[in-house]
């Protein structure tokens, strides 16, 4: 699959004309000897939401028992209202769902210009986390699924915007032996793709996006960021969140 990209954005950041809610990579608060053997993510885009689901295996290593505190954590750039209103976040391991402890948002307030603009947060974060027991040497498998109104960025609001987190892959007890990160979407739904960065090691064809590391560990601006203009007809004044 192969495309050309019909713009470059310089900086892998967000751009100050977005406003967008993403998942992250697993994360851990602790020193820990828990290693992230593989994490896959796909994310899925309609129209006006997306979805991610995630599997990510775990290993410890150690020849001891360990609690792990696992952090599944959700970000966001200049969020409005109704992103955090569609919020939805689930995890479990193996097919047992997890009790999943919900953090209280830690927002920064925004400025009278992006108040007006309906903006809510100038950054947004809220942190799912649980305990998960491991025997030494046990291997288990947690996945996660979360969905949000879809993000917005460019004039107007005209472009679509889907961020993937990956710094949590740090937190872990080496790099993560493979990393595999998917976009998918129907061939009427993307007209056409603005940029997807960090430039390189991307797939991206007619009906999705493919980005894949072995030995993956993140890089100094650590988010994967793909933006695209929507094929069809939007609603008037839909620079919202929906």
């Amino acid at each position: 699959m192969t495309t050309v990209l019909l713009a470059v954005i310089a900086a892998q950041t967000i751009p100050s004309s977005a406003s967008v809610l993403y998942p992250c990579f697993p994360e851990t608060p602790d020193d820990t000897p828990v290693r992230v053997v593989t994490h896959s993510a796909t994310a899925k885009l309609d129209k006006k939401s997306s979805s991610v689901s995630t599997l990510t295996v775990f290993k410890n290593i150690s020849a001891k028992p360990v609690t792990l505190n696992l952090h599944l954590p959700v970000r966001g750039r200049f969020v409005n209202w109704a992103q955090t209103e569609g919020l939805r976040f689930s995890a479990s391991l193996g097919r047992a769902r997890l009790s999943l402890k919900a953090g209280e948002i830690k927002r920064s307030t925004p400025t009278a210009e992006q108040k007006a603009n309906g903006i809510w947060a100038g950054s947004f974060e809220k942190i799912y986390s649980v305990a998960i027991s491991f025997k030494p040497g046990e291997t288990k498998s947690v996945t996660s699924s979360y969905s949000a109104p879809i993000g917005r960025a460019g004039l107007d609001g005209v472009q679509r915007m889907v961020v993937y987190d990956t710094a949590g892959a740090d937190n872990w007890n080496g790099p993560i032996s493979q990393f595999n990160y998917a976009i998918q979407y129907k061939p009427s739904l993307v007209l056409q793709v603005y940029a997807a960065l960090p430039e390189g090691n991307w797939q991206i064809g007619p009906s999705g996006a493919f980005w894949k590391k072995y030995d993956f560990s993140p890089a100094e601006k650590p988010l994967l960021i793909f933006t695209y203009y929507p094929g069809g007809f939007d609603e008037i004044g839909g620079s919202g969140g929906g």
